[in-house]
């Protein structure tokens, strides 16, 4: 930050004066004591900050004055700012700040909407506030010391604001934001797991109830495989009790059994065979990969096709967007007309309307006077036609009627006659009709083809199928070559199968071959039996019990795979969950290491974790510029260390900001035991160089230096080096102000501020 200028109005002791420091490098600020010296230092602070040496805001208004103004203008960045601070002592008091960017040559407000939040702007424009603006750039008379003075932790703070490490606090404040949102993120998701985690909690429950369905139907099988068993015993006992017939049965059993066992092993071969197909339907897939080849190749055929056509679609959209905006104007135009004509419509539905009224009127009127009439023609040949007489008084007022019947008989003739019943009417619809003429002329402009406007959407739509192929053609020889592969593998596939299942087909025909027998030899027996033989009753009965129980086992079989199938439904169902509740857990746990992430990064940002390290790194450089400047004004007798830990009493280590001064006589002393010149000496150079420091560190631009009657207590010798090592700085600051009453540190100076007392106020002169 490099001040510009200053404009006072009623500000302590000047009254009206305007100052610029543009051309301005080194100066000295000279005057009597009291003339205003230190007050120019309070018009560059309390513009900014409201705040500078007068304890009271209303103390920095001219006595027997109400209203200030004190305006700043400063460069920062490249920009330039202003900042215009105004108070007034009337009622109880009223204070105003406004920030304002030169722009164009123009001067724009960048004020806040309140003048706490304009401030705010300031600080953050200027990356610090007035303790840390003060204890850097400012060496204020009577507070050189500030720093050396402060405590350890209010030092370590005013370097941190320095340093501009608000940002990590502010870092530190975002983290803490983004965790607390992320713990509310968490929440939900785990309610979400807890939700999942309760609708699949029953899916163990069917898992068990599917293996005690599964437990029942093997049950089931097994009775029905016992009595099965047991029919055929009573089956084979029938027939040994039956002699002969029950030996024909039984050759009959065993013949059925075996045929049962041929049918099972004939039964294989369809499956088989259908295995043999199934392999088969792999070639299915061949036609589609065969077409995806001849469909890449016909698309690398078709390249230059392709290509053209993807070009001439973008050309197409842009002469049917034309056609679509023609299109729409069309039909705004159209649909005006068809308004218009309505409308025209309606002024012939008025005209006639009125033409009607009149004609129901002519015919009323004439009804009437042929009713007078008839009501007077008792009149005729009376001498006697006096109104008063009861008997004719009707017919009398029935003939006075008529005249006037006629003339509205004729008015309204008239009217119908002439037509100017409807005047303004038809003047209405012709001016209706000129309208349309103008509609229709510029529809006819437009020249609308609304075929020609389908035709490009139908081109359109045949060059959209090539320029879908365009992404296709890049990949088209990889696809060509997968495409291939997969149907050489189908038929490694298809053979392999084919050729497991014809060897096992060939084995179940030798099996057929060897029952069949067995069936021919069943056969010849029976042929010598004879049939007289009786059937058994009671095995009979048996049988048939043996059946129905059969039956109903079979039944009870069907219902529980049915069980079981709704069983295994609701378990996939549950399964989906699972997958579900896999992904809630993922995202759980992604939140949760995005949270300890975001705490990780507000430690790291907090006072203990990066703020410290840039301060700890930070301390070198202080250390190194100020015993720089204290060897060259003390002739190398002093030199100081920065401190930032030390052990405390229970053996940890404290953070700290100590300062330790050696002395190359006495060895290291506390800094209270050292001479009002030595002392100054030691808070110069601690003072300079934290505002070297600054000018070093992008977070703050304030290449200003203000010293205050900071050579007053120091005597001839060390004045001349201080003088020495002002001038050395006049590379590291765009601007230096010393104030001083010294005759030989004002020789020192080629330019000056001089500052003296008028009847009009304190005035500021400057010498370039």
């Amino acid at each position: 930050m490099r001040p510009l200028s200053m404009d006072l109005s009623n500000f302590r002791s000047y009254l009206s004066e305007s100052i610029e420091l543009t051309a301005l490098k080194v100066a000295l600020i000279n005057g009597r004591n009291g003339n205003g010296k230190s007050t120019l230092i309070d018009a560059i602070t309390f513009p900014l900050f409201g705040r500078g040496s007068a304890d009271k805001i209303d103390d920095y208004v001219t006595l027997g004055k109400t209203d200030m103004s004190a305006a700043l203008s400063f460069e920062l960045g490249g920009n330039t700012y202003r900042v215009i601070r105004n108070r007034t002592t009337n009622g109880r008091g009223k204070s105003s700040l406004e920030l304002q960017q030169l722009i164009n040559g123009e001067w724009e407000s960048k004020s806040g909407a309140t003048a706490p939040e304009t401030e705010e702007r300031i600080r953050k424009l200027l990356r610090m506030d007035y303790e840390g603006f003060i204890a850097s750039a400012f060496v204020v008379q009577g507070e050189a010391d500030k720093f050396s003075k402060q405590k350890p932790a209010e030092r370590k703070a005013t370097l941190a604001n320095i340093l501009g490490l608000d940002a990590y606090s502010e870092y530190e404040s975002q983290a803490k934001e983004k965790a607390k949102g992320t713990e509310v993120d968490l929440k939900v998701v785990r309610n979400q797991v807890q939700e999942l985690e309760t609708r699949t909690a029953n899916k163990p429950t069917l898992e068990a109830q599917l293996v005690t369905v599964e437990a029942e139907i093997v049950s089931i099988e097994d009775q029905l495989k016992e009595k099965e068993t047991a029919l055929n015993q009573l089956i084979e006992k029938r027939a040994n009790l039956q002699a002969a017939e029950i030996r024909i049965m039984d050759i009959n059993t065993q013949i059925a059994g075996i045929q049962k066992e041929i049918n099972d092993l004939n039964n294989q071969i369809p499956l088989l065979e259908r295995k043999t197909s199934d392999a088969n339907k792999l070639k299915d897939q061949i036609p589609s990969l065969e077409k995806r080849i001849s469909d890449t190749e016909k698309l690398t055929a078709n390249k230059d096709k392709i290509i053209s056509s993807a070009n001439e679609a973008k050309v197409v959209r842009g002469q049917i967007s034309e056609q679509d905006e023609t299109a729409a104007a069309n039909s705004e135009l159209e649909l005006e007309r068809s308004k218009i004509q309505t409308e025209v419509t309606k002024i012939d539905g008025l005209i006639y309307q009125g033409k009607s009224k009149l004609e129901a009127n002519i015919q009323n009127f004439k009804i009437q006077i042929k009713n007078a009439k008839q009501q007077a023609k008792p009149l005729e040949g009376l001498e006697c036609q006096n109104p008063t007489c009861q008997l004719i008084k009707g017919a009398v007022e029935a003939r006075d009627k008529i005249p006037g019947l006629n003339k509205q008989l004729e008015e309204e003739t008239i009217k119908l006659d002439t037509g100017n019943y409807a005047d303004e009417l038809k003047q209405q619809k012709e001016a209706l009709k000129s309208k349309l003429m103008e509609i229709d002329i510029q529809i006819e402009i437009l020249e609308y083809d609304q075929k020609s406007h389908q035709d490009l959407k139908i081109k359109l739509v045949d060059l959209e199928r090539y320029e879908r192929l365009a992404p296709a053609l890049e990949n088209a020889e990889e696809s060509k070559r997968l495409a291939q592969d997969q149907i050489d593998q189908i038929h490694t596939t298809i053979k392999e199968k084919q050729d497991d299942i014809t060897e096992q087909i060939n084995q179940i025909n030798i099996l057929i071959k060897a029952k069949q027998d067995a069936i021919t030899g069943f056969e010849l027996d029976k042929m010598s039996l004879e049939d007289d033989a009786k059937e058994s009753v009671e095995v009979s009965l048996n049988i048939t019990t043996l059946e129905s129980q059969i039956r109903i086992l079979r039944e009870k079989l069907g219902n529980q795979q049915a069980a079981r199938g709704a069983i295994r439904k609701s378990i996939d169902e549950l399964t989906e969950l699972d997958v579900k509740l896999i992904d809630s857990r993922t995202k759980l746990d992604s939140l949760a290491a995005d949270l300890t992430d975001w705490n990780d990064i507000a430690r790291a940002c907090g006072k203990n974790g990066i703020q410290a390290v840039i301060i700890e790194n930070s301390i070198p450089e202080i250390e190194r510029e100020a015993n720089n400047l204290l060897a060259r004004m003390s002739s190398g007798r002093f030199s100081l260390e920065l401190l930032t830990q030390k052990p405390s009493k229970t053996a940890k280590v404290t953070e700290t900001l100590d300062i330790k001064i050696s002395d190359s006589g006495l060895g290291v002393r506390p800094y209270e035991t050292y001479s009002g010149a030595e002392k100054m000496m030691i808070d110069l150079a601690i003072r300079i160089s934290l505002s070297k420091l600054l000018t070093r560190r992008a977070g703050a631009t304030i290449r200003t230096l203000v010293l205050d009657e900071t050579s007053s207590a120091l005597d001839a010798q060390n004045r001349s080096q201080f003088l020495q090592i002002v001038n050395t700085l006049r590379e590291d600051f765009d601007l230096i102000l010393v104030i001083s009453h010294q005759e030989d540190v004002q020789d020192a100076f080629d330019q000056r501020i001089e500052v003296y007392r008028t009847d009009e106020g304190s005035k500021a002169r400057v010498i370039a």
